[in-house]
């Protein structure tokens, strides 16, 4: 099966803040451990069904646009394939609401419990599904490789 995971971050002014939800009685598995908002894709773009699972899974809007693959895994067992994607905000946290207002946006009853900006900071304060908090911190500390490569091409081109 092919699943999509949406990684949203928002670059706050000391932190970088991670939005997830808390898996709800309705989910088949991992119940009372926290996630990226994921699920199985259905028709569209993956693109679509991040955008997709963000709004079923959290009642926030973000644009398809906004997303940027950054990997993908097997889950082995399961036969799953999972698309990564990263959209990063700027400015300050959207407002999140409450958990009662996300019946009828299309997803499972009961599929969430809690929905909140995490700290990157304190990931590990939190039991997370899927190996998430593990996907998370991969992600940034090749997000921060990347940048610091950058930063020393810049500056071999520039003393030559």
């Amino acid at each position: 099966y092919a699943c999509v995971c949406a990684m949203v971050l928002v670059q706050g002014k000391k932190t970088l803040w991670i939005l997830a939800n808390k898996r709800g009685p309705g989910c088949p598995n991992e119940v009372d451990k926290w996630n990226m908002p994921c699920g199985y894709m259905d028709a569209g773009s993956a693109e679509e069904n991040c955008s997709k699972e963000v709004y079923e899974e959290t009642g926030l809007q973000i644009s398809p646009d906004e997303f940027s693959l950054i990997g993908l895994s097997d889950t082995g067992k399961e036969r799953n394939v999972t698309l990564r994607y990263i959209a990063v905000l700027h400015g300050e946290k959207p407002e999140l609401p409450s958990v009662e207002s996300l019946k009828g946006l299309g997803g499972e009853e009961n599929e969430v419990s809690e929905i909140k900006w995490i700290d990157i900071n304190f990931l590990d304060k939190y039991k997370w599904a899927f190996n998430h908090d593990k996907v998370i911190e991969k992600t940034l500390m090749e997000a921060y490789q990347y940048q610091k490569a950058q930063q020393i091409a810049k500056q071999t081109i520039e003393n030559k």
